[in-house]
């Protein structure tokens, strides 16, 4: 249950970033979002609760964007070993950001 609250405060993500600045916040927001997800992942947060979050968002790409964190994150083996769970943990949020940002340089 703490999950719901954490993931509520990093997913409240702005649909379009009006200038550069906005886009490097709503990057930060996605790798938020993402630490969050693969975080409930790695410490067997059941799915279902994961995706009640991402039923009550009002942005339809929010949700988008959320629901592939999702998919993606419970799409990755679960690991047992606490040192190669933050790995995970941090590589997933990593690739996330950097794919955001990679997006953003190209609008």
């Amino acid at each position: 249950m703490k999950f719901i609250f954490l993931f509520m405060s990093t997913i409240t993500l702005p649909c379009y970033a009006a200038s550069e600045t906005m886009e490097v916040h709503y990057c930060q927001l996605v790798k938020n979002a993402a630490k969050g997800v693969m975080d409930a992942r790695q410490h067997e947060v059941p799915v279902i609760e994961l995706q009640e979050i991402a039923s009550h968002l009002e942005e339809v790409e929010a949700k988008q964007l959320y629901q592939e964190l999702i998919d993606t994150a419970y799409s990755s083996k679960l690991v047992e070993d606490p040192l190669i769970k933050t790995k995970a943990v941090e590589d997933f949020q990593t690739v996330w950001h950097e794919k955001c940002l990679a997006r953003s340089s190209v609008s």
